[in-house]
């Protein structure tokens, strides 16, 4: 993952360009042609439809996001925020 946020991030490229992410997946030693095939496969389509949708219930605006307990965590710079509600084992933050 890390991988494809620098090349989003800090090389602006299009992660939706199929060579874009042959590329990234070469570098980290996949089988490019496979695991790009796999992920046209309907059942993978399914999951990330499931996903997406899942995401949205969970009131994230965007990616990245995560959820931890039900506190949602969304956006590059709120990743050290979730490194730390991990480690530090506090109870999550909880709207209402």
């Amino acid at each position: 993952m890390s991988a494809a946020y620098e090349a989003l991030w800090v090389h602006d490229q299009d992660l939706a360009d199929a060579n874009v992410l042959a590329g990234l997946l070469q570098v980290q030693g996949f089988d490019a042609e496979a695991v790009l095939a796999l992920a046209c496969d309907e059942r993978v389509e399914a999951i990330y439809r499931d996903n997406t949708q899942a995401a949205i219930d969970a009131g994230l605006p965007g990616l990245p996001g995560y959820v931890r307990d039900g506190e949602p965590f969304w956006g590059q710079d709120r990743i050290d925020l979730l490194d730390a509600a991990l480690t530090s084992g506090r109870a999550p933050y909880r709207a209402g």
